[in-house]
């Protein structure tokens, strides 16, 4: 019960913290938020359309793919009235202070000493990444799955990382990431003179792939994986910071 207490601690913290952040700034504290509160009103009004007619010059217009389908799933039940925005900021407040207790869960279960300290130190980190976690947008849902996938990753437990790769890509509209710190984790072991561990990559890239391909908006989903290597690719090669930040979706508007 005292180990338990100390984590249930720092969720109370963190969302307190977060929601006297929202409650400062009379509301979200990004502009994404509208977005998503509607995108979850507008799911359980219109179901799986493969069509937004609100982005009339968009590519999402006539083929539209909802990349984060399972967080407006979740965001769905708090997004009722004509004010959606409301319980969306709830559900996201109880998300950002969740992941502050899962990362104090998994040191303590790594036997990392004094865990709350470095919890402590992550939330004095930096404004911007406080900031960031405040947001409602779909990648605060991502930390907690990548942090849920650190101790397989460890481990070499392709089966979870599989499952988890699944997960993300039906969470979060840049699901690579977990195969990309997969493979960031199995270079690292491989610098240091132990075996290059490519399963876990490879289990982590496969539930990726799997996760698009059997996508509610399937095939819809493969034209956003295509999408997401593009903006890479401008990013990289162009140096475009504001094709990343607008997203070929809505580029052309």
């Amino acid at each position: 019960m005292k180990k338990w207490a100390t984590t249930a601690a720092v969720f109370v913290l963190a969302a307190l913290f977060f929601a006297r952040l929202h409650s400062a700034s009379g509301g979200p504290t990004d502009r994404d938020a509208f977005y998503h509160a509607r995108a979850a009103a507008t799911l359980t009004e219109r179901g799986f359309s493969r069509s937004f007619p609100w982005t009339k010059a968009s590519v999402w217009a006539e083929r539209y793919c909802d990349k984060e389908f399972l967080y407006h799933v979740a965001l769905a039940p708090f997004a009722q009235g004509e004010e959606p925005l409301i319980g969306v900021i709830l559900l996201s407040t109880l998300l950002s202070a969740a992941v502050f207790a899962a990362f104090h869960l998994l040191l303590r279960a790594e036997g990392t000493p004094a865990p709350w300290a470095f919890t402590l130190l992550l939330a004095g980190a930096a404004g911007p990444f406080l900031l960031r976690v405040s947001y409602v947008r779909p990648h605060v849902a991502a930390i907690l799955v990548v942090l849920g996938a650190w101790r397989p990753l460890m481990r070499g437990d392709g089966r979870w990382l599989a499952g988890l790769g699944f997960l993300l890509s039906w969470t979060y509209s840049f699901p690579l990431i977990l195969p990309a710190l997969a493979l960031v984790y199995a270079l690292g072991r491989a610098a240091a003179g132990e075996p290059f561990a490519w399963r876990p990559v490879a289990a982590a890239a496969g539930g990726v792939f799997a996760g698009l391909v059997v996508h509610p908006y399937s095939p819809n989903s493969l034209d956003s994986l295509a999408t997401y290597l593009q903006v890479v690719r401008i990013a990289a090669l162009e140096r475009s910071l504001a094709a990343v930040e607008v997203g070929r979706e809505l580029a052309p508007y």
